[in-house]
């Protein structure tokens, strides 16, 4: 996953790694608390849907609780920008819309197909062939949307621990007196937390199969295309 990721990093980003076409470098953005609000914003609803989907979704308990979730924190955020500059928090944008939707879409569709199986395993007899082919199907259907999903949750998480606070520190001096958010500031060792998630997703990675690997890989690039929406907020024009 690191190294499809690095791939898709400007040489801005990432010298060694990076091959994406140049964009405005974060030394040269200027947003205001209003557009820096709204990019918060819009995070917010992403994590959210993020941590929702993790706790309801059977297949996800490794990722529940891992020291890494932002909702909290954000919503903290939210609160300081009202009481510190009388900025109340705004309606979510469309870049923030668009990714939570997508991101639900996702465990929708999974949540639909388990629900059938369950009802189609309470009418069979468990040794039939459609018992069987179900039960294959089910697994198929593992190769597909938990692959996409956790592409997006390691990109989004684990790029929010490096190039997110590069951005929060310069956010911080730029808008709010050098002040750091609780966004970019985590309950014990991030690094400790990291290790621990990246093991969790190299051990269900393991039962994917070259499929389901090959299908989390390809994901890299909408991780990509729909963070970068977020981030227009303060990019601006590229």
């Amino acid at each position: 996953l690191r190294d499809a990721a690095m791939k898709l990093h400007t040489v801005d980003q990432a010298p060694r790694e990076g091959k994406a076409p140049a964009q405005r470098p974060v030394s040269n953005w200027a947003p205001g608390r209003v557009e820096y609000l709204s990019f918060l914003r819009d995070s917010l609803e992403v994590y959210t849907a993020f941590e929702e989907i993790i706790d309801k979704t059977e297949g996800l308990e490794g990722l529940r609780d891992t020291g890494l979730e932002r909702s909290e924190a954000l919503r903290k955020d939210m609160k300081f920008f009202e009481d510190k500059y009388k900025l109340k928090m705004p309606k979510v944008g469309q870049p923030g819309r668009a990714y939570a939707t997508y991101l639900r879409t996702l465990a929708d569709k999974q949540a639909d197909k388990q629900a059938d199986g369950q009802q189609n395993e309470g009418q069979q007899d468990p040794n039939s062939n459609n018992a069987v082919n179900n039960a294959n199907d089910n697994a198929n259907d593992n190769n597909d949307w938990l692959p996409r999903f956790v592409c997006h949750y390691y990109n989004h998480y684990f790029a929010h621990t490096a190039g997110g606070r590069m951005i929060g520190k310069k956010m911080g001096d730029l808008l709010l007196d050098s002040h750091t958010l609780n966004f970019y500031q985590w309950s014990g060792d991030v690094r400790s937390h990291m290790e621990g998630v990246k093991n969790e997703i190299d051990g269900m990675a393991e039962g994917w199969g070259e499929e389901g690997r090959e299908i989390c890989l390809e994901e890299t690039g909408n991780t990509f295309r729909y963070a970068g929406g977020l981030l227009a907020y303060m990019r601006g024009p590229t």
